[in-house]
């Protein structure tokens, strides 16, 4: 134990009590036991959970999208996924989902029990689409209409351009400008907090950090070792009284390394 926790070494402490505490070992009884002087938290509020839920990102359906642009709900899954041209050398869909690899784009697409759902910025940007190149809109309900599978080119796409070659490149030195390879693509199934709620959380973090530092006031309890996590040099682990963690859950920042210190406490 000596070695594992030495003399002043700092702890965070795991029991269900105690848990998220940071301190440091004063000294040692037995095999299992630590002595531990640490400032206990508080019990911490539950505004991260209250507003994650409070100011979740607003979704549309895809049929809702669809009667706002006026066209199928196929249209709009088509454009909000690839649409490859030319031999499929290039891609002119909007990339916001990848169904096959049940991947959503942060911010702009979510995936719930099978159907997708898109965000306001998402619905902006096909309303952006529509307004620059309504002519992608509608060779895609036509070859829907069809029913064949069509090996789109700037002439099928633009049939009433003088010059289809120049709209086909307009449209994508558009796309390229939208920077959309460099979006977050995540697992359709991971939680993630919206922008506004990230930021109102923020704020109330570092005020609730500097309200718990003006408050500190040191205790000395002796904790089985098996309930204290030393600075952690690999990955963090998710040990403690659950390893159920959700979106909005505090945490306690355990490794040594640059960025935030050991013990802080964190969203």
């Amino acid at each position: 134990i000596q070695e594992a926790f030495p003399i002043g070494a700092p702890v965070a402490i795991k029991n269900k009590q105690y848990c998220g505490s940071v301190g440091e070992v004063v000294a040692h009884r037995g095999k299992h036991e630590c002595q531990v002087k640490f400032s206990p938290l508080p019990q911490l509020p539950g505004f991260p959970q209250k507003l994650r839920h409070e100011k979740a990102t607003q979704t549309f359906a895809l049929q809702q999208i669809a009667s706002y642009v006026g066209y199928s709900k196929r249209v709009v899954s088509q454009l909000t996924g690839e649409i490859w041209c030319n031999k499929r050398k290039v891609n002119v869909g909007l990339s916001l989902k990848y169904s096959s690899r049940n991947e959503k784009i942060v911010g702009y697409s979510e995936r719930k029990n099978n159907q997708w759902f898109f965000t306001q910025k998402a619905l902006d940007l096909i309303k952006e689409y529509l307004t620059l190149f309504p002519e992608v809109f509608q060779a895609l309900e036509k070859s829907n209409s069809n029913g064949q599978e069509t090996q789109f080119t700037p002439k099928i796409l633009f049939p009433g351009a003088k010059d289809p070659n120049e709209r086909f490149k307009m449209l994508k030195k558009w796309r390229n400008s939208l920077h959309l390879s460099s979006l977050p693509r995540v697992s359709a199934f991971e939680e993630v907090m919206s922008p506004e709620a990230s930021e109102i959380i923020e704020k109330k973090h570092q005020q609730l950090c500097r309200r718990i530092q003006s408050n500190e006031k040191s205790v000395c309890e002796w904790i089985n070792r098996k309930f204290l996590q030393g600075p952690m040099f690999g990955l963090l682990s998710a040990n403690g009284p659950t390893t159920e963690l959700s979106v909005g859950d505090f945490v306690c920042y355990v490794r040594s390394s640059s960025g935030p210190s050991f013990g802080s406490l964190a969203v």
